[in-house]
């Protein structure tokens, strides 16, 4: 919250420069999306915690999500010389 505030009071002045106005909002947003995943996380706890979650149950195809999975850690596997089999 503090960057969103002192970026935005400096835009207020306007007395910065169009490559530091472009850095300014990019914080801005950047910040912005954080505070609003910390806030999505809290009410979904919130949510969980009085039992006012709701789960769409449904049928998945795991074999394509462990491959896709091990597709994922292969090359980090490889770089340790781990042979993944799947």
């Amino acid at each position: 919250m503090t960057s969103i505030l002192g970026w935005a009071h400096m835009l207020l002045k306007n007395s910065l420069q169009e490559s530091q106005r472009r850095h300014a909002l990019d914080v801005i947003e950047r910040s912005a999306e954080s505070q609003k995943e910390l806030i999505d996380n809290m009410l979904d706890m919130s949510r969980i915690i009085t039992g006012r979650l709701k789960l769409n149950a449904s049928p998945v195809e795991i074999e394509q999500i462990l491959l896709a999975a091990v597709d994922v850690i292969r090359p980090s596997a490889e770089a340790k010389r781990i042979d993944l089999q799947s």
